[in-house]
């Protein structure tokens, strides 16, 4: 299914990314299929996933992975996953938009600051008390995955609030003593817009996530062979050089998955 882009990610069921965040930048086109990607390396390597839907419902998700031979309703059943459904559960909260903090507030913030000052912060114990349903996360590796942060920015939240909201998920699932796991979330950039909170979401989550993967459409135009431009940049934030090591490839989606290639190595080519 994956096989391609395991390669380009750096990891596969047998080896699912852990204590790490990752970042995924839509800048101009689709890149939901990466969060399906990252779901179905966890649950078939027999790990938890917790899925938080803000853009997406549990059906269209299970729709998705059944596609792919992944029954999701069956994983829920065996504690392995666990689906948030944002909008039923904290609705009045994250649509209002009233994010209080300050932008001027540094990191880290200590529980109490955090409930002063961020709205945001019911949804963070609806998410935390959500994980406390798989059945082994405190013993295996989970993956937390919001799959579009963005959305709270284009409800009223500030940039700051949700950044906040994302260092307490990481630190929940890649940091904490209860267990060793991935958060994953994307967002949408829109390159064109000048649109300074989206920009200053994306600046922060940037700075703290291990793994940066931007989804971009062709430059040139609609392509038969060729859906999009995958970049990946792995960063070591454990050095003060912040390292990184970048790849870039060309991907095709279809029916059944997704294919990842070398510029100039599409079946157009060749």
């Amino acid at each position: 299914m994956f096989s391609n882009l395991e390669s380009v990610l750096h990891f596969s069921c047998s080896s699912p990314p852990n204590g790490k965040s990752i970042l995924i930048t839509e800048r101009g086109t689709d890149g939901s299929f990466l969060l399906h990607h990252l779901v179905s390396t966890y649950l078939k390597a027999g790990n938890g996933v917790c899925l938080v839907g803000l853009a997406q419902t549990f059906t269209h998700y299970r729709c998705v992975a059944a596609k792919f031979s992944l029954n999701l309703e069956a994983e829920k059943k065996a504690g392995r996953l666990v689906f948030v459904d944002a909008m039923a559960a904290t609705a009045s909260e994250i649509v209002s938009g009233n994010s209080g903090g300050s932008s001027s507030v540094c990191f880290p913030l200590d529980a109490d600051e955090l409930q002063q000052r961020q709205s945001l912060k019911g949804f963070y114990e609806a998410i935390r008390s959500a994980m406390g349903e798989l059945s082994d996360w405190k013993s295996k590796p989970t993956l937390l995955v919001v799959d579009d942060l963005s959305l709270p920015v284009c409800l009223g939240h500030s940039s700051f609030s949700v950044a906040v909201l994302a260092q307490y998920l990481q630190n929940l699932v890649c940091y904490s003593g209860d267990g060793l796991g991935a958060f994953a979330t994307l967002i949408r950039a829109d390159p064109a817009a000048k649109d300074d909170e989206m920009e200053s979401l994306q600046r922060q989550l940037t700075h703290r996530c291990h793994q940066l993967v931007y989804v971009d459409p062709l430059k040139t135009g609609y392509c038969r062979d060729v859906d999009g431009t995958i970049s990946v940049e792995f960063k070591n934030l454990s050095t003060e050089k912040k390292e990184r090591e970048r790849t870039q490839m060309h991907f095709k989606l279809t029916d059944k998955g997704i294919s990842v290639f070398p510029f100039g190595m599409s079946a157009a080519v060749l």
